[in-house]
């Protein structure tokens, strides 16, 4: 992340706060470790993966400890890695990451069909591999899950990162 990007996100999240904000989540998962640094007394960065990468940690450790981590952007895998390696310091959790070959081409097309049906074959085929919990790297990964078929929990970020800032703000 170039200094430039860096410091259109501080003034981005400072100007939220100027104008009131008490919770922010970064939806942007390559920024949002810088992001989260951004917290202050009076204003929570919450990355919209984090509380995603705690629960898998949480339901991994309930099962084998296995953990797939799939994304349709290469660059998306390595601060998705990162963050669940970080949550999984100190348990016996591993983690296999895979990109979803394809799926960007279709994503950028505007075939919003194809991305999502790609991803839920990837989620099928990450369910049959005897892991405990599927992790979608990006939330516009988000819809794939309701069309994928497996009992294996699949958690994408939106819903839990609301639920994380709703929790922050008291409400």
């Amino acid at each position: 992340m170039t200094d430039a990007v860096q410091e259109d996100t501080r003034g981005a999240i400072e100007a939220l706060a100027a104008d009131g904000a008490s919770v922010v989540v970064c939806t942007c998962s390559t920024l949002a470790g810088f992001a989260e640094t951004l917290s202050t007394d009076s204003l929570t960065v919450i990355r919209i993966d984090r509380p995603m990468a705690r629960e898998a940690i949480r339901l991994a450790e309930a099962g084998s400890g296995r953990i797939s981590l799939l994304a349709a952007l290469d660059s998306a895998l390595p601060p998705g890695l990162e963050l669940l390696e970080e949550e999984a310091a100190g348990t016996s959790t591993t983690i296999e990451s895979t990109l979803v070959e394809e799926a960007w081409v279709a994503f950028e097309a505007g075939d919003q069909r194809g991305y999502l049906g790609r991803i839920a074959a990837a989620i099928e085929q990450a369910a049959t591999d005897g892991t405990d919990v599927i992790v979608l790297a990006q939330a516009s990964m988000a819809g794939a899950a309701d069309q994928a078929r497996t009992e294996v929990p699949v958690l994408a970020s939106p819903a839990l990162a609301v639920a994380a800032a709703l929790e922050a703000s008291g409400r």
